[in-house]
């Protein structure tokens, strides 16, 4: 969720994203975590299990 909260500020912060949908707005903040989430993976060499 630290992810998410850091695209939220950043979001509000700008004054381009006032133009996007609530959709657009969610489907940044949640790609912002996952792929913060996979670099978290990747810097600590955590496996994925399956």
């Amino acid at each position: 969720m630290a992810g998410i909260a850091h695209a939220f500020i950043q979001l509000e912060s700008n004054r381009d994203a006032a133009s996007l949908s609530h959709a657009e707005w969610l489907a940044i903040l949640l790609d912002y975590e996952a792929t913060r989430r996979n670099g978290l993976r990747l810097a600590f060499g955590f496996v994925m299990p399956g």
